[in-house]
């Protein structure tokens, strides 16, 4: 399969063909994205670019090729040879004024992979439009075959002399942690909740340390998940939304009689939590995390009522939240899959109307968009803490916390589903196998013809009550299909049987 930009950057298989990542597709990229720069903002010498990766296999060899042929072309550079996460690789480039940014990660993928974001002066993930313009500069793949035999030593040394290289200080991560601490509006004891934490393997631990670290907490890190490996030698699969991440974790809370456990993907822009419950631990999903986070902010975000405000959201997260706002008359927007369209949306409304929350179903969200303007898990885990400590005080759970909500707003049941792509043709046949369902109160839209101002490849039935619906779209980053079920309903058995029979129509497809 040949390797482009999909929802989130380009991502790949390591290895040394050209359908896999390696040094010569980096190469590739950074050179066109430098010439691009060049070509398009006069001042790109002096404002620069933040380059930053996580724990991959060859991160720090392909960050190394990024810094030598941006500062080749004269283009200051933001630089640091460790890890940095992903939401303060987009703080960097919001409080340096850069111009953009070059992450190499591959978020939640499997071990195998490794991948390029890239970000625009906001620290915003590019969107399409502009990831075309900077393709028109790419060269060929076989212009780069010389950059498979670097001297990696040699451009580290040049690099740590090179007046291009401005180095991270301390006192950035210091401020971007100080800022987060701010979430705990009233001061939340936390230290009467034992909670184990694990970035898994990648670049959440210095940062979630330094939060712990300064105020009175209880927080157990699973020693051998705090290690930077490529090879992920104690976390099977890194993704938060599979109970296989926890394995470890798990075992450590059992240990520890833990209430409470946080995960972070490598780059620590998804987040992962799973809750005591009758002696076994359950996982949060996505949307729950979400609605959460939401009813926290709606009880303790001070509001102006003379001031408009706004969530946002992707659409194929949940509605409920949109559906909790209204009651503060908090407007939402909804936006394509993928925060990079959030992130634009974002800085679309500044100046006009005031954030509240943003968020995808996807393990992601983002709660002071002054930080950054992509997900952020480090702000996502701090809040699950404090609305963790703040239920136990009250005798409760986050499951019994979320159960109080449904009771208020409506139940959710909604759940997403996966499945491996053989080709093109099979992926049109699932697309005809899905048009042809037929459920009742439900309509057919296609956004592969824009709807609301919305372009997607992606098929949804809306229920009549504008809360439910059933979603499917190819995935943006692998060669899989996903399908989305999300409904809503007064009566929490109700939701329940209903969201049965509709698994039992879509398991028609799923083959």
């Amino acid at each position: 399969m040949k390797l482009d930009f999909g929802t989130a950057g380009i991502r790949g298989i390591v290895g040394s063909e050209e359908h896999h990542l390696n040094e010569i597709h980096v190469a590739r990229v950074i050179d066109g994205y430098a010439r691009y720069l060049l070509n398009t903002f006069s001042n790109i010498k002096e404002r620069g670019i933040v380059i930053g990766r996580d724990n991959r296999i060859k991160g720090k060899e392909f960050t190394l090729i990024a810094a030598q042929i941006l500062t080749s072309y004269g283009i200051k550079i933001y630089f640091n040879f460790n890890m940095l996460a992903t939401p303060f690789i987009s703080y960097l480039t919001r409080t340096k004024k850069a111009i953009g940014a070059i992450n190499i990660t591959a978020s939640h993928n499997p071990k195998e992979y490794n991948g390029i974001k890239i970000y625009d002066q906001n620290g915003c993930q590019l969107l399409p439009d502009e990831v075309n313009k900077m393709k028109s500069f790419f060269k060929d793949y076989n212009d780069y075959l010389l950059y498979n035999q670097l001297n990696y030593q040699k451009i580290e040394k040049e690099l740590l002399n090179n007046n291009l290289v401005e180095n991270i200080k301390e006192q950035d991560f210091n401020y971007y942690v100080e800022s987060i601490k701010k979430i705990n509006f009233n001061n939340q004891d936390l230290s009467k909740i034992k909670i184990v934490y694990s970035p898994l393997h990648g670049t959440g631990y210095p940062l979630v340390k330094k939060i712990f670290n300064n105020i009175s907490s209880n927080v157990i890190y699973e020693k051998n998940e705090i290690i930077e490996d490529s090879n992920f030698t104690y976390v099977e699969n890194p993704n938060p939304e599979y109970k296989i991440a926890f394995k470890n974790t798990i075992d450590l809370a059992n240990k520890e009689n833990a209430d409470l456990i946080l995960v972070t993907d490598p780059d620590s822009d998804r987040v992962g939590v799973a809750i005591r419950n009758n002696e076994k631990f359950e996982l949060l999903n996505g949307n729950e995390i979400a609605i959460l986070i939401t009813d926290y902010l709606l009880e303790n975000k001070k509001i102006d009522k003379s001031k408009k405000y706004y969530l946002i959201y992707s659409f194929v997260s949940t509605s409920l939240p949109a559906k909790m706002c209204q009651e503060k008359r908090i407007k939402s927007y909804i936006c394509e899959t993928g925060f990079k369209w959030i992130g634009n949306k974002i800085n679309e409304l500044n100046g006009q109307e005031n954030f509240f929350f943003a968020f995808e179903e996807s393990y992601g969200s983002l709660i002071n968009e002054e930080l950054s303007h992509d997900k952020d898990a480090i702000q996502s885990l701090f809040a699950l803490a404090i609305i963790a400590a703040k239920a136990k005080e009250n005798n409760n759970s986050l499951l019994e916390k979320l159960e109080l909500i449904y009771q208020k707003y409506g139940h959710m049941e909604a759940k997403s589903f996966s499945f491996n792509l053989k080709n093109e043709k099979h992926l049109e046949d699932i697309k005809n196998k899905f048009k042809n369902l037929n459920f009742q109160n439900a309509d057919l839209l296609d956004y592969n013809k824009t709807i609301n101002g919305i372009k997607s490849d992606m098929l949804v039935y809306q229920f009549k009550d504008n809360l439910s619906w059933i979603s499917l779209r190819p995935s943006g980053t692998e060669p899989k299909v996903k399908i989305y079920i999300h409904l809503i309903e007064k009566d929490k058995l109700i939701a329940k049987n209903k969201f049965n029979n509709l698994l039992k129509e879509i398991e028609k497809i799923m083959i």
